[in-house]
């Protein structure tokens, strides 16, 4: 019998590949969920055999944390455009917090996939962390140029910690349809803000371009909507 030789491709040709697979999984995955993400779907999609995918990713939890590097990535690219956009450090730091939300709600896969998945730990892993740990140094940037320019007290990544808790936990009851008590999301994110940063960063807040389904004004709540999105008052 004769042993079939792999082909040597360079490096950039590796890095295709892996972008490649990655795109087609995170497809699937956003389609019809981690179950549908398989080599053989994969290959199949990219016309190769299953077994030559595993030479880019030895396994799915290998390739599930190139899936989440690329969300994180884009999470990443959109905060500091969003940020970038701003005139001075309120607006900065509204923009950004308004675009994580607005990303948040609009890609729930995606959030599941980057905060809400097991982080399976191996090689790949810490390139992961690293892009975590990027995009959350950016925001603790970002809260400490507010704090600074306005001399408020507060230490900026304790801030920056607590109010990513509170974003993650009513984001995770949110995702799991657990807001049943009279409060929805966008009733809950304005006083959340204004109670963990102290600050008031806006008088109110848009949700722009939201789906109208995810939440109905509850009674005495403060929304209002507006076009396509929501009004959060804080």
């Amino acid at each position: 019998m004769i042993a079939m030789v792999m082909p040597r491709l360079s490096k950039d040709e590796i890095s295709d590949m892996r972008r490649a697979i990655t795109s087609v999984a995170l497809d699937l995955y956003r389609s019809e969920g981690i179950g549908a993400v398989t080599m053989r779907a994969i290959a199949a999609r990219l016309q190769m055999s299953a077994m030559h995918s595993y030479r880019f990713f030895p396994s799915k939890e290998a390739l599930v944390v190139a899936m989440q590097i690329a969300c994180l990535g884009e999470l990443d690219v959109a905060l500091r455009s969003a940020a970038g956009a701003g005139r001075d450090s309120r607006d900065r730091l509204t923009a950004m917090t308004m675009c994580f939300l607005q990303r948040a709600r609009r890609y729930q896969d995606d959030y599941r996939l980057m905060f809400m998945s097991d982080q399976a730990r191996g090689p790949a892993s810490s390139d992961r962390d690293l892009t975590r740990a990027r995009i959350f140094d950016f925001a603790v940037g970002i809260v400490d140029n507010y704090l600074r320019d306005h001399n408020l007290d507060g230490d900026a990544r304790t801030l920056a910690h607590l109010t990513w808790s509170g974003f993650h936990g009513l984001m995770t009851l949110e995702i799991s349809g657990q807001l049943d008590f009279g409060r929805s999301f966008v009733d809950l994110i304005g006083p959340l803000i204004r109670n963990t940063l102290g600050i008031q960063l806006a008088p109110r807040l848009h949700l722009e371009e939201l789906p109208n389904t995810l939440d109905q004004p509850s009674a005495g709540g403060n929304i209002s909507a507006t076009g396509a999105g929501e009004t959060i008052a804080i």
